[in-house]
């Protein structure tokens, strides 16, 4: 009997080890992504940027 109470009591743990460790590389994989996505937005927001001052530029040439 005492026995069948730690093996339940280490299948306990192991399962919450394995969740937790589950949500903790799904918390990496969605930092990844949101990271991923910051580095393509930015260039594009950079060219925005050189647009919007290339415009400047141009109008006070004119």
């Amino acid at each position: 009997m005492k026995q069948r109470c730690k093996a339940a009591s280490q299948e306990g743990k192991h399962q919450l080890k394995s969740e937790e460790e589950g949500t903790e590389r799904r918390n990496q994989v969605r930092i990844r992504k949101e990271m991923r996505e910051k580095v393509t937005k930015r260039p594009k927001e950079l060219l925005d940027v050189v647009e919007a001052v290339q415009n400047l530029t141009k109008k006070r040439v004119n």
